[in-house]
């Protein structure tokens, strides 16, 4: 913008200009000093000055006016403005939005099944320092929806909400200083038909107000600053507490087989929670237990405690479940009192329903367990201080052999509170293999009793000592590795035929003694020369089907260098797919072993081969697209459980084959684009024959509401062109393949949104042009090259804007293409 000076009619001026800075000289003719002024029909004194308009300031000096306007620079922004009362034009104001955050409270509960579920919630959004303040009306917008993924990218959009703040919300000043906070935001999730591992997630996307006053630019750095989700609360039927009653007069005895009881539990529910009707809803455990609350040593009684009618009751909603009575026997034969001080029920879900529903417990699940004291009668007691292996030589077992005999000696030491035992079939004495000293882990049982019938009716005085000679047991090591047979153990127990019957008592560790193993090792070998898979018609799964079931075989060979593999849970066959033909690339496992029993047994002689036959494994398509179900393959591996254990080689391809798969696309709504919107932010001219001519500008899409979503990666392309025409379609000049960023280029817009794509670049090579050749630059959005998921774009997908142009001596513009004043000079 230029300065100019304004006369009076009175005066004669001259305009003198040089790059549009231009002076008024104003000289008066034989006029006398101090005379006033007559401006646009208003009187002003000599020496007066005055304001004639935002731009203008005027002065009157002895009949003389002289107005000179401001100077303005251009600003360096897109969608400058005039303020007003002001002349100059400034940018708008400016948010970059850095992070944001959602708080929900912990009252923000959802209830599966409720229509109306209110929840309230506060955004807080984070800004960089390069962010203004602002003020003004209809500032923003804020996309609210429910989802089942942690970042809401896959799935449904449940309740979705394109603005879900009120009216005094949307006029929420951005004030430096504080982040800008939106307090109180409420949404209502709809819980109909839905359990709450529908909607996990509560999501929001915060927007710039279309309709914002005033306007200003907004943006996120990084793109995805402005959506975010937080795990959204959620509860079905929801137990509170229980109470357990047991019949005056119920007792049980130990040893005894028979111990009929009859009890009764009720089921609090909270008001707030749903209300479940139907068909098989509850399994209740019954079980006697060590500890009040259900948390101890368990002694199985009724996995399903309840009646018919029973698992049928309705509950929940304040509504509370009563279940009497509820009537078992406890058969404590060869079980202690000690061990069942406790009778406790656990209710759960049944493993049937016939409606599904959540079931949670507030505070925890601690409240589905309930649990009474029940009288115990008890029979005699022996307290075990220690039982002592002596462990004869030699102490050597062999792997692959079946024959290792060992030679053993064992005492047992009584407490002095014991009472004197004495009967027949006193005890059982155990033996085992351990991989710990005390004979904890990896316990395999190699005989249940190695006493004969003399020694179990050996009697054990209080405070004494017995001891059973000479006793044996066989480690048969055919299929066995030595880390299997680090320790032989003997753990000492009541026989349940014991007469009388006593109750043992004493620590674990006083019952069982263990020594060391010597061991010699075997060693065995395979090397697989191919693994092939069979994939049996169809071979077809389809896009959003969960069940796509797939049968083959498989066949594994043998080197001839091998040594014969025999034994159990030789064998894991891994099922999975992949976007290459060996298996190398986006793997995506199946199901990590798909062999029984049989097949894991089945044993492989040198140079030979083995098949697996009639596999299955099923393909979950629901959220998968035909790209990433390009191949089926099979993967073989050693099970770790191998018994024996054995080496297995091989080139890693022959332990992995896959075949192709035909995939049934899903049909999906094309993305219609209603508009594209070109705006130059700088640099709208280009000078004849200067090979750099850099034009910044951004793009805006807007997409139709009733067509599809665009979401994925590589979803846009954008090319820019020049051209002669102003709809792009005549002289076509190419300048860039693709103007977006790949971040820009993975920009999802949802059906009925928009989006801009900020500080785009074109340059205009006119080393060989002419300005009659560039009337316009343009801008045409495509599919992006490999956009994933695929999808269909059509609608209104360019837009040109025009250019101005240096020809030669001076600058014209596509309108009038005439030259204007300024002449054209090497330091323009």
């Amino acid at each position: 913008m230029y300065s100019f000076v304004d006369i009076t009619h009175r005066n004669r001026w001259m305009l003198l200009a040089f790059v549009g800075l231009c002076f008024l000289v104003a000289v008066s003719e034989g006029q006398n000093d101090d005379l006033p002024c007559l401006y646009l029909g208003q009187l002003h004194l000599h020496g007066q000055e005055w304001v004639a308009n935002p731009c203008s300031n005027c002065t009157c000096w002895n009949s003389t006016t002289t107005c000179i306007s401001i100077t303005c620079e251009i600003p360096n922004c897109k969608d400058a403005y005039i303020p007003k009362g002001k002349c100059c034009q400034e940018c708008p104001p400016n948010v970059v939005i850095t992070d944001i955050q959602v708080d929900i409270p912990p009252d923000g509960m959802t209830i599966e099944g409720l229509t109306g579920n209110k929840v309230t919630f506060d955004v807080t959004a984070l800004y960089n320092d390069v962010t203004t303040a602002v003020t003004g009306e209809n500032l923003w917008r804020l996309n609210v929806f429910g989802s089942k993924s942690p970042d809401g990218s896959k799935g449904k959009k449940h309740s979705l909400v394109r603005n879900a703040l009120n009216e005094e919300q949307v006029q929420t000043p951005v004030t430096l200083g504080s982040p800008l906070t939106f307090l109180d935001v409420m949404t209502e999730i709809d819980m109909k038909n839905l359990l709450c591992e529908d909607i996990t997630h509560l999501c929001v996307k915060l927007l710039k107000n279309p309709k914002s006053k005033p306007k200003f630019d907004f943006k996120a750095d990084p793109p995805e600053a402005t959506a975010t989700c937080t795990p959204l609360p959620c509860k079905g039927v929801i137990v509170t507490g229980n109470e357990v009653s047991v019949p005056a007069g119920t007792m049980v005895q130990e040893n005894n087989p028979l111990n009929p009881v009859s009890l009764g539990i009720t089921y609090q529910t909270d008001p707030q929670g749903s209300t479940i009707f139907g068909e098989d809803l509850w399994d209740l455990e019954l079980y006697a237990n060590t500890k009040p609350d259900g948390t101890g040593d368990s002694l199985p009684i009724n996995s399903q405690a309840l009646s018919p009618d029973q698992q049928d009751k309705h509950m929940g909603g304040g509504v509370p479940g009563e279940f009497s009575p509820i009537s078992a026997n406890v058969d404590l034969t060869g079980v202690t009192c000690d061990k069942v001080p406790y009778i406790c029920m656990t209710l759960s879900k049944g493993s049937k329903p016939s409606r599904e529903f959540t079931l949670t417990g507030d505070p925890d699940e601690g409240v589905f367990t309930g649990c009474a004291s029940i009288p115990c009668k008890p029979n005699k007691q022996l307290t075990v201080t220690d039982t002592d292996l002596d462990l004869k030589e030699p102490k050597e077992v062999e792997e692959g052999k079946p024959s290792n005999p060992l030679n053993f000696d064992v005492d047992v030491t009584s407490d002095p509170t014991s009472s004197d035992i004495e009967g027949d079939d006193l005890w059982k004495l155990k033996t085992l293999l351990s991989s710990s000293p005390d004979g904890s882990t990896d316990r395999e049982i190699l005989s249940e009793d190695v006493l004969n019938p003399v020694d179990k009716g050996k009697g054990l005085p209080s405070d004494d000592t017995i001891t059973f000679p000479d006793l044996e047991s066989n480690v048969d090591m055919t299929n066995k590795k030595c880390d299997e047979a680090k320790y032989f153990c003997v753990e000492l127990s009541k026989d349940p035929a014991a007469n009388p019957d006593y109750e043992m008592k004493g620590e674990p560790e006083n019952f069982i003694d263990c020594k060391q193993l010597d061991c010699k090792e075997a060693e065995k070998e395979l090397t697989v020369t191919d693994t092939d898979l069979d994939l049996k018609e169809p071979k077809e799964v389809e896009e959003g089907k969960p069940s796509n079931p797939l049968n083959f075989d498989v066949d594994v060979t043998s080197d001839p260098t091998s040594s014969d593999i025999e034994g159990d849970d030789l064998w894991k066959l891994k099922t999975l797919l992949s976007s290459s033909p060996d298996g190398s690339t986006d793997r995506d496992i199946l199901s990590e072993d798909v062999l029984n029993p049989v097949d894991k047994g089945k044993g492989l002689p040198s140079d030979d081969t083995i098949t697996f036959p009639d596999l299955e494994s099923n393909v979950d398509m629901t959220n998968k697209k035909c790209d990433e179900a390009k191949y089926f393959c099979v993967e073989l591996s050693k099970d770790p459980a191998a018994n024996p254990d054995y080496e297995m080689k091989g080139e890693p391809e022959n332990f992995i084959d896959c075949k192709p798969l035909d995939c049934k696309e899903e049909e999906k709504k094309p993305v219609d684009v209603t508009e594209t919107d070109l705006k130059i932010a700088a640099g709208d001219t280009v000078k004849e024959g200067k090979p750099s001519n850099v034009i910044d500008f951004d793009v805006t899409l807007t997409t139709d509401p009733d067509e599809g979503d665009a979401e994925g990666d590589d979803i846009w392309k954008a090319t820019t062109f020049t051209s002669t025409s102003p709809d792009g379609s005549t002289d076509r000049n190419p300048l860039d393949e693709q103007a977006l960023a790949p971040y820009q280029a993975d920009t999802d817009v949802p059906a009925g949104d928009s989006t801009t794509f900020y500080n785009l670049q074109a340059n205009v090579d006119m080393s060989t042009l002419k300005c009659d050749e560039v009337d316009y630059l343009c801008v045409e959005v495509h599919k992006g090259d490999f956009a994933y998921p695929d999808y269909d774009l059509k609608g209104r997908l360019s837009d040109c804007v025009p250019l101005k142009c240096i020809e030669g001596l001076s600058i014209c513009s596509p309108e009038t293409r005439s030259p204007t004043l300024l002449k054209y000079s090497e330091n323009f």
